[in-house]
């Protein structure tokens, strides 16, 4: 009997914020056991493994926030020796082209890309984590220009210029089919 192992990666969004005025939003999501905290310019806010019941914490030197909910201890390794098994899980771009330099590559084998610097508007901005794609407008109106258009298959829609107190401010949240919590940040 010939027994064939498939592994799946699991991703799924818990939770997107989204900022009014600039368009970008915080993206909230579980890698298997790994909760990762990353803006769509790419930027790693916050990084953490569920299930860690030990009393000390490391914190990795890309982590900007932590969270605990118990007494714990804390340690700042030194980033050459990091060899612990979440370290394991975690990859980063090394600085070979500028758009990715620096930016999570990987966590639990699921892939993180970003967009090259082709156009301007959508430069080192996330394209994909693992199945979940990204896109943004292009900058053909200055009102949209850059800003998220698709999240997974969500769509955000803004208005146009025809009425300057709306202009480039959310007009819509589209096919939200898996009901993944949008917070709307009116800044």
């Amino acid at each position: 009997m010939l027994v064939f192992t498939i592994s799946v990666q699991a991703q799924k969004i818990n939770e997107i914020i989204f900022f009014q005025k600039s368009g970008r939003a915080i993206i909230n999501l579980r890698i298997e056991d790994v909760f990762v905290s990353i803006d769509t310019d790419g930027k790693l806010l916050h990084l953490s493994e569920s299930g860690n019941q030990s009393s000390t914490m490391e914190i990795e030197p890309n982590t900007r926030t932590f969270s605990v909910n118990a007494d714990t201890d804390f340690d700042y390794p030194d980033k050459s020796l990091l060899s612990s098994s979440f370290n394991r899980k975690i990859s980063y771009y090394n600085d070979f082209y500028d758009y990715q330099s620096g930016k999570l590559e990987k966590v639990n084998g699921v892939k993180f890309s970003y967009y090259s610097n082709f156009y301007d508007y959508q430069k080192g901005k996330i394209e994909s984590i693992g199945n979940l794609s990204f896109s943004y407008y292009s900058d053909f109106y200055s009102y949209q220009s850059g800003k998220i258009s698709t999240i997974d298959g969500i769509e955000f829609e803004y208005f146009n210029d025809f009425y300057p107190h709306k202009m480039g401010k959310l007009k819509s949240i589209k096919k939200n089919s898996k009901h993944i919590k949008i917070t709307v940040v009116n800044d």
